[in-house]
């Protein structure tokens, strides 16, 4: 698992627990490409800036085909969930 994160120190969690964190962010395509090399699947957050989405994810889209993903991507529209409290 991989995730990504525009700010690696707020991804320290993720990283603790052991899954590689790499910088990116969705409205640089040449860090996201580096970021999605050699994923097989790909979960996409929807950005929170209203007005760049269809822009950001389009970038993360065309990073991911770049990247060889085999799988179809999978979407989430809920740019703001909050973690569970259990």
């Amino acid at each position: 698992m991989v995730a990504r994160a525009r700010d690696l120190n707020r991804a320290s969690d993720l990283a603790a627990q052991g899954i590689t964190v790499r910088p990116a962010d969705y409205d640089d395509p040449a860090r996201l490409n580096a970021a999605l090399r050699g994923i097989q699947r790909l979960l996409l957050i929807s950005g929170s800036e209203v007005g760049r989405r269809v822009q950001q994810h389009r970038n993360v889209i065309v990073a991911a085909v770049r990247a060889s993903s085999s799988s179809p991507t999978r979407a989430s529209s809920t740019p703001t969930a909050r973690r569970s409290a259990s």
